[in-house]
């Protein structure tokens, strides 16, 4: 079903919204620019979300077990908003606020309900080259801490890290590279190669593994839909031989270059301590059901500025949706996940399809070295492949109508 003219104008404004609120709170995060002004640019955005999300979403479900797992999903969500909610000034202001861990983070599985269909897919693909472009204004203005030696850093290493909810999402551009131009799958490939630059520099091993396994992933949907196979390949190895061989001779000949830092980590444990502080204070109940969106553990000398010793976040993707949530939080977007993996990658006729299904296992996989919970572009897609996973006409659309429908300045609407 396409989209109307009103809707696609609702769903325009809606995706505006999402881009001042989100955009806002990550340059909000380096503490360098006016925070009444992004903030007040945070605030209209969060205007448009909610109008034009009232406007645009349907509620008719995909399929009957998708209906019935996802309401009650839902229903635990706003449990856990609830169990922790607080009337206070600072409290009510964060929530709303905190793009990250507030209550904008339970409202994005909604996003599951806004329209299916290529033409809405074809607004996430421009939306997606909007935050790239951002980000390298993000990388551009604050350079000097980027790329600053004191790598230990807090301030800067967080630069680094909410950048990246800026540039990660290209790699969903790159997945389906098939429906873009030349032009935007190299520019998309740039940018995602600067990012794994600053992380291989600030030795942000998570980050280096999300953007090493996207990039993995994204070569071989290219390299199984490419005609000359054996000249990529070849291609490839020269690349990899290359690469291998001029790291090895930076190493050998100078150790302060952009790997010393990851090499002088290496392997050193930082997250033990910290799950061991949280294993100790959950009881039973706790993590059944977790401790709602304010949920706290004790874990005392891990934060410098901790006054009372007790921390709300855990880098561990999977303990911070236990904490909030409980096991049941984490089994009940399992169910979600699982099936939709094993339809998009298996079930499906289309590279959009199986992409939906590869987002979202790499979702799954990232549980462990990342928090992958939050408002952002990349949660909001992966909601987005949730939905395509589980449409079966979406599947079941030929190859070469989603190619002509992305190619084509003036698509046939009629195939969406």
């Amino acid at each position: 079903m396409q989209l109307t003219r009103k809707e696609s104008k609702d769903l325009d404004n809606f995706w505006l919204g999402f881009c001042l609120y989100t955009i806002s709170y990550i340059f909000i995060q380096t503490g360098h620019l006016n925070f009444k002004v992004l903030q007040g640019l945070q605030s209209i955005g969060l205007i448009l979300i909610f109008i034009q999300y009232r406007k645009v979403a349907r509620l008719k479900p995909i399929d009957g077990y998708l209906k019935n797992i996802f309401s009650i999903y839902i229903i635990w969500q706003c449990l856990i908003v609830f169990r922790g909610i607080s009337f206070s000034y600072g409290f009510i202001k964060q929530i709303f606020f905190d793009a990250s861990n507030g209550m904008m983070n339970y409202f994005a599985p909604l996003l599951l309900l806004l329209p299916r269909n290529l033409e809405a897919y074809k607004k996430v693909f421009r939306i997606i080259i909007i935050f790239a472009i951002f980000y390298l204004i993000y990388d551009t203005a604050f350079i000097r801490e980027l790329i600053s030696g004191d790598r230990n850093n807090i301030k800067n290493t967080a630069i680094v890290e909410y950048g990246f909810l800026l540039s990660i999402t290209v790699c969903f551009l790159l997945l389906t590279s098939p429906y873009h131009n030349f032009k935007k799958n190299i520019f998309a490939l740039a940018v995602i190669l600067i990012s794994l630059f600053f992380g291989i520099f600030r030795a942000r091993r998570g980050m280096i593994l999300i953007c090493l396994s996207q990039l993995f992933f994204c070569y071989y949907f290219y390299l199984n839909n490419a005609r000359n196979k054996v000249l990529i390949l070849t291609a490839s190895g020269l690349i990899i031989f290359a690469a291998i061989s001029y790291t090895k001779t930076a190493f050998l000949q100078n150790r302060e270059n952009i790997f010393s830092f990851l090499l002088e980590r290496g392997t050193k444990d930082t997250r033990t301590g910290v799950e061991e502080y949280f294993y100790n204070d959950l009881n039973t109940v706790d993590w059944i059901i977790g401790k709602g969106i304010n949920g706290q553990y004790f874990c005392p000398d891990i934060d410098e500025d901790s006054i009372s010793g007790y921390r709300r976040i855990i880098e561990t993707g999977y303990l911070q949706i236990i904490l909030n949530g409980g096991i049941i939080s984490l089994v009940l977007i399992l169910l979600i996940t699982i099936p939709a993996i094993f339809k998009g990658l298996f079930y499906s006729r289309n590279i959009l399809s199986k992409a939906a299904g590869a987002w979202v296992f790499l979702w799954v996989i990232y549980l462990y070295p990342a928090t992958m919970q939050g408002f952002t572009l990349y949660y909001a897609v992966f909601w987005m492949a949730i939905g395509i996973c589980y449409s079966s006409s979406i599947r079941n659309i030929p190859e070469n109508k989603i190619k002509l429908f992305f190619l084509t300045k003036e698509p046939d609407l009629e195939i969406v």
